[in-house]
């Protein structure tokens, strides 16, 4: 273990460690083994909740947290069990929907709680085509019927790219405690203030008493930025936002070509190997 230099890594899932068809390749999934067992720790940070989550998870067989939500959750899959870190308020979750029956022509609102994803009003998804790569939905007459005893993680839009700049004026517009992030070219993310992959992985960093020197990440989007900017070797995908590139240390191939394989037999192992 003393000899791998990086020794923590972090991988985004959706565009990253998964390829376009929503798979782990038995290249990358492999490759995390050999990680592991060299002494290295590996986990995901993904803007998914548990529901769409939970099955790379086990297929992983992640022993360490898995960093949900964007940062606003973490899962522990030894105990099954979830540490919400942050939540929106009851307040501002009321002000954002009320808000919403003025949002762009082609978006729809998102309300994800730790365990499930509701919506209503629908303009813009194609609910079946989400909920084959995805998770179930649960589409309500309006979203008075939101359950009241839920903590609510974050709220989503998902827009035509083309409207982007038009849900960035709509959300301009609300004066609430809560951060912005794109995480992919249709969704548009509302999360509570200071909630961050960054953040996340600062305080999982800090329980596994790893130096940030000595961790790596990888992601694809903008939400991916905070958790890039403050380890010790960040990587991202070629498929990646352009943003993502300039901030990465190092470009590897894109997620169809098993990525995180390429990170660990390029980058972490080889410290390995030259030390021996």
């Amino acid at each position: 273990m003393q000899n791998l230099t990086t020794r923590f890594l972090v991988s985004d899932l959706d565009d990253t460690l998964l390829s376009s068809d929503k798979t782990i390749s038995e290249s990358n999934k492999a490759s995390i083994d050999q990680f592991r067992k060299a002494g290295g720790q590996f986990t995901i940070a993904t803007g998914r909740c548990v529901p769409e989550a939970l099955e790379y998870i086990k297929e992983l067989n992640l022993s360490l947290p898995a960093i949900l939500g964007n940062g606003a959750v973490t899962y522990e899959p030894a105990t099954d069990e979830l540490n919400i870190l942050d939540q929106l308020s009851e307040e501002t979750v009321h002000h954002i929907l009320e808000h919403g029956t003025n949002r762009p022509p082609q978006s729809d609102i998102l309300i994800y709680t730790p365990t499930e994803i509701y919506t209503a009003d629908l303009r813009y998804l194609d609910l079946q085509d989400f909920q084959n790569y995805y998770s179930k939905i649960e589409v309500l007459p309006s979203f008075t019927e939101l359950p009241k005893d839920e903590p609510i993680l974050k709220i989503v839009l998902v827009s035509d790219p083309n409207e982007m700049n038009l849900v960035w004026d709509w959300a301009n517009q609300m004066d609430q405690p809560v951060d912005y992030v794109l995480s992919s070219e249709r969704y548009f993310e509302i999360l509570p203030k200071n909630v961050s992959k960054g953040n996340a992985v600062l305080q999982l960093l800090d329980r596994l008493q790893i130096p940030k020197e000595e961790a790596a990440a990888v992601g694809d989007h903008m939400n991916d930025l905070s958790m890039l900017s403050l380890v010790g070797k960040a990587f991202a995908v070629a498929n990646a936002h352009p943003t993502t590139i300039q901030t990465a240390d190092h470009v590897i191939p894109s997620n169809n070509e098993s990525a995180i394989h390429h990170i660990i037999q390029e980058y972490l192992l080889q410290d390995l190997k030259e030390v021996n």
